[in-house]
């Protein structure tokens, strides 16, 4: 677990020094805000919705049904997603529209001691509104893209503490971003990394952490954003009490 987190977190950081050396670099700072849902509705079923904001770039609300194989660790989610983006003249304005379907499946990998880790693909279909730059319009079109999201998560579960009645983690996420499809948004490829701070109360987990994100544009051009990041997560079950409860964790939903 810990030579495979090392070398991905090597690689990453050897791959972006060797190609932020040849571009120029735009440096940004940002704020990522989220609330997440997840209602268990029967034994191997929950409901998934979720609302992510970043300043001056977009707000998504996203909804899905997971199933969670009953043998094996691994879920896989169906959904939709609604987005609201920025235009290169609208100064931070939400004012371009996206529709998201997508899916993804998480597999747990066997628990180490206080350590546990996650592989998660993700596939976004993402309909983009298409702009009229020269006169600054937004079209009433929409141009197709594909996303093929890696991601790598590890987490360290302090325990609980105060009495018992909070549970701490921290959390390592690393996640790799590629673009594909006949459409156009500006982003070849992307990496981010998150590190995160867990406190659980019941059913509640609030996160706070940080955000790098490395975004590719084209040879000569790049993007270093980075940020604190807030996020919400509610874990719930709509079935009886008794009932087994299927856990799901913040980096499950992370956007």
């Amino acid at each position: 677990m810990f030579k495979t987190l090392l070398f991905s977190f090597l690689f990453t950081f050897v791959s972006i020094r060797f190609l932020s050396a040849q571009q120029e670099i735009d440096f940004r700072d940002e704020t990522w805000w989220g609330v997440m849902t997840s209602v268990q509705v029967s034994k191997n079923w929950t409901v998934w919705n979720d609302a992510h904001f970043v300043n001056d770039l977009f707000f998504i609300h996203r909804m899905g049904f997971t199933y969670h194989a009953k043998n094996i660790p691994l879920n896989t989610t169906v959904g939709y997603g609604y987005l609201t983006l920025t235009a290169p003249w609208s100064e931070g304005g939400l004012i371009r529209n996206e529709h998201r379907p997508w899916m993804q499946t998480v597999y747990r990998l066997p628990k180490k001691g206080n350590f546990t880790s996650s592989l998660r693909f993700r596939f976004d279909t993402r309909f983009f509104q298409d702009l009229d730059r020269e006169n600054e319009e937004l079209l009433s079109s929409y141009s197709l893209n594909y996303r093929w999201r890696f991601n790598y998560g590890l987490r360290y579960n302090v325990g609980e503490v105060f009495d018992g009645r909070f549970n701490v983690s921290f959390s390592l996420i690393n996640e790799a971003l590629f673009i594909s499809g006949p459409g156009s948004n500006g982003v070849r490829h992307e990496h981010r990394v998150f590190g995160m701070a867990n406190f659980g109360f019941e059913s509640f987990t609030l996160s706070a952490g940080y955000i790098t994100r490395y975004i590719n544009i084209s040879n000569e051009r790049a993007i270093f954003a980075h940020g604190p990041v807030f996020w919400i997560f509610i874990n719930l079950n709509a079935k009886r009490k008794d009932a087994s409860k299927i856990e799901e964790l913040p980096v499950d939903h992370m956007y």
